[in-house]
């Protein structure tokens, strides 16, 4: 699940990322087994709040939180502009800071 949220990063961020540079950086918090993620902005650059709502609309049609995990969250970071070979995401048993759901 983790490899095809960071595919939905990308391709979220290819479409609706804002030009020059900065980060994208997302949380999923893992729900029940079969359920979507939730998906949280993770401290993203302003100004890519639409790839925050892309990401989260394509996880709750396609993605399913599995029943077995090795955290309750993952991050997933996205350099802009894209270099695919530094996507980095990280299993976390809390979030690092307070997040809210991007809108």
């Amino acid at each position: 699940m983790t490899d095809a949220l960071s595919d939905e990063a990308v391709s979220c961020t290819r479409e609706h990322g804002a030009k020059g540079a900065g980060l994208i950086s997302l949380a999923a918090e893992f729900t029940a087994e079969g359920q979507p993620p939730k998906i949280l902005d993770a401290g993203s650059t302003a100004g890519n709040e639409l790839v925050i709502t892309c990401v989260r609309e394509r996880a709750t049609a396609k993605l399913e939180s599995p029943a077995a995990r090795p955290a309750p969250y993952v991050r997933i970071r996205v350099p802009l502009p894209i270099d695919e070979k530094n996507v980095k995401y990280v299993f976390m048993e809390q979030l690092e800071t307070q997040h809210e759901p991007a809108p």
